[in-house]
């Protein structure tokens, strides 16, 4: 008989049924030309093998049929017929390989994880502990006349202090490198607070969110391309604008390290404002504020002074008072407090130009209180027959130049 190398899955089964075996697994197995199976006596075995030649399982590739004659030597041992350990091996080696597979899957994934990001959700508010209308409030109350005027100086100021954001800048900075690794600008409305969500790569950064810079004329932030270089100033000119806006800003060291992350940024107000309020009324005054700071850098909140500052004024005039008011940078000297009434260093200055009677006078006030962020400062004076300012008080010292001649210090306007 001759033997085919193939057989399909049918014909086994059907093999299995006519030998009688019970269970599919290796009890049976056709191996070097023999059927191997249960031990039984010659004749059940004769009884098999004549089924199978009726059946033609020889036409689909079964072995040679043995002679019924051998009986001992052809006989299957019972060890044949269960699973042996040497049968298991190839098994064993294929289940702890596919272990090994499975283990190594769930590294990558492990450390594919440890890339991940988080969402991180930040909430931003102004903040600050002082009430810009407490201050003016507190300094102009003596009388109906004062207290009409602060009352248009608080409607004046109220815009730059309120607090509100209409637009925010959103740097993130490596750490490490201080590079930036994260920038973009957020449309706000003009709300008091701003909740934004982006998503970060893991590592620690430092956030440094800007609040109204791009909105005011005045002022802008320089290239944003790494932190030491990342500052707001003044625009380019000879006399400077006043603020319109409140320019906030804020810091805070940000952990990413996989899971979702909701954090409270409080802003900051880095500018300030000044009024110069003078009795009796008079209606031809020009005034600038002198050698403030021209900008401000967000990496150590540090403000600069390296150029000189003229920063014109608005005027506000009622029946008794005439008040000059602006919004620009601190002076010098104002994160120290606490010397502020002990010192009599000179930290900034007012220009204030008087014109009676067809004639000017140039008064320089010289400020020896340092003019704080986020805190208003008041003045008030009189105004002499010749335009003379006169003050009360030791914290301000005054020249004055008689009928002085414009010579083009400042783009006055007389």
């Amino acid at each position: 008989m001759q033997c085919h190398s193939e057989r399909s899955a049918s014909e086994v089964k059907n093999l299995k049924q006519i030998v009688g075996i019970p269970h599919a697994r290796p009890q049976v197995s056709l191996r070097n030309g023999t059927i191997r199976g249960r031990r039984n006596d010659p004749e059940t075995k004769k009884q098999n093998i004549n089924q199978i030649t009726r059946e033609g399982v020889g036409s689909i590739g079964a072995p040679d049929i043995p002679d019924p004659s051998f009986k001992k030597e052809k006989q299957v041992k019972m060890s044949d017929c269960t699973p042996t350990y040497r049968s298991l091996i190839p098994k064993l080696l294929r289940s702890v390989a596919g272990l090994a597979v499975a283990c190594t899957m769930v590294s990558c994934i492990n450390e594919d994880l440890s890339d991940c990001g988080s969402y991180c959700d930040f909430n931003f508010r102004f903040t600050t502990e002082l009430e810009m209308e407490w201050i003016i409030n507190s300094h102009l109350s003596a009388g109906a006349a004062e207290q009409e005027m602060s009352r248009l100086l608080i409607e004046k100021l109220n815009p730059v202090f309120s607090g509100k954001i209409y637009h925010l800048e959103v740097p993130f900075f490596e750490s490490g490198s201080r590079a930036t690794a994260h920038y973009e600008t957020v449309e706000a409305g003009g709300g008091n607070e701003v909740n934004y969500s982006l998503y970060l790569p893991q590592g620690t950064y430092r956030h440094h969110p800007v609040a109204n810079a791009v909105t005011e004329p005045a002022c802008g932030t320089t290239t944003c391309d790494c932190l030491d270089n990342y500052a707001v100033r003044y625009v380019d000119g000879d006399t400077l604008d006043s603020f319109t806006y409140g320019i906030y800003h804020g810091a805070l060291d940000v952990g990413i390290d996989g899971s979702d992350k909701n954090m409270h940024i409080p802003l900051r107000m880095t500018n300030s404002a000044v009024a110069l309020v003078l009795s009796p009324a008079v209606d031809s005054v020009e005034t600038y504020i002198v050698n403030t700071a021209a900008g401000f850098s967000f990496a150590d909140s540090t403000y600069d002074f390296s150029t000189p500052t003229v920063v014109r004024t608005s005027r506000l005039l009622t029946d008794s008072l005439v008040a000059s008011y602006g919004v620009c940078f601190p002076s010098r000297g104002e994160e120290d407090a606490v010397q502020r009434a002990a010192s009599d260093e000179e930290y900034w200055q007012m220009h204030v130009y008087v014109t009676r009677g067809g004639k000017t006078t140039r008064n320089v006030l010289s400020i020896r209180e340092p003019l704080a962020a986020g805190e208003p400062k008041i003045l008030k004076a009189r105004i002499s027959e010749n335009g003379e300012i006169i003050y009360e008080g030791t914290e301000v010292s005054v020249t004055v130049s008689l009928d002085w001649k414009p010579g083009g210090d400042h783009d006055i306007e007389i």
